[in-house]
């Protein structure tokens, strides 16, 4: 990944060939949400 600008790093641009891996990343960050769970309790639809 590559900062949008030295200014702000906490902003990044993914490559494509990372698009997938970034993904799955934050999918599984946010499967312990319990409002996320909530509002999406199907898996296929989460």
């Amino acid at each position: 990944m590559k900062s949008a600008s030295s200014e702000n790093e906490s902003i990044k641009t993914v490559a494509p060939e990372s698009q997938s891996r970034v993904n799955a990343i934050l999918t599984t960050a946010f499967t312990m949400c319990p409002l996320s769970r909530w509002l999406y309790p199907e898996p296929e639809r989460y």
